[in-house]
């Protein structure tokens, strides 16, 4: 089976191509970019109603005095409230995310040390990543790519993980954030300039195969 078919059938159109560039062996850091441009133009299109708020819950949560277990009840709960309030399906999405975020705060929960900006940009950015893996689909492109041999799943876990880090830990995530937390709407973002593409579709399917 080839790829391209698990692509298809699994990724919206605009959201196909960066998929296959971020799941490859090596991925050119300009793809980040493009993943900005489209998180951008889908807030353009749609907004996120409640986003502040959905990152201000996740937000207070890391910051609890609680222990983790009660104060990730209490958020989701909140971001419950907040999806059934806003009643948009990118709201869904988001507070989808940020459930995501919430689960990993489990994990490795101790006292956090920073200011109340430098803690929004750093969570609405983990949020921002999220909501492209969703974009792309990959809960849904991970067992089929493994069930057909196309990687194993070590491989495309790996892959997976690396792409959401490094949508994290991009400069370019953060400033993405910061417009987002100023203007849910999307009305009001400046996005990454275009750059030429350089790699034909073959290109894509041979080096996203390749382990």
């Amino acid at each position: 089976m080839p790829d391209r078919d698990v692509f298809d059938r699994h990724v919206q159109r605009e959201w196909r191509k960066v998929a296959r560039l971020l799941l490859s062996a090596e991925v050119d850091p300009s793809v980040l970019q493009k993943v900005m441009r489209h998180l951008g133009d889908d807030f353009r299109r749609k907004g996120c109603p409640g986003f502040d708020q959905i990152v201000s819950i996740v937000v207070e949560a890391a910051s609890s005095d609680q222990s983790m277990e009660i104060a990730r009840q209490v958020a989701v709960n909140r971001l419950e409230q907040t999806r059934r309030c806003e009643g948009a399906s990118s709201t869904e999405i988001a507070v989808g995310a940020a459930n995501v975020v919430l689960a990993e705060l489990m994990h490795y929960h101790e006292a956090v040390v920073a200011d109340q900006k430098e803690l929004e940009l750093r969570f609405a950015a983990q949020i921002l990543a999220e909501l492209a893996a969703k974009r792309m689909n990959f809960s849904s492109l991970l067992p089929e790519m493994v069930e057909h041999n196309l990687l194993s799943y070590q491989t495309m876990a790996a892959r997976i993980e690396r792409t959401k880090r490094s949508l994290r830990s991009s400069p370019d995530m953060r400033a993405l954030a910061a417009q987002i937390l100023q203007d849910p709407s999307g009305r009001t973002l400046k996005l990454p300039r275009r750059r030429k593409e350089s790699r034909s579709q073959a290109d894509l399917l041979v080096s996203t195969i390749s382990e």
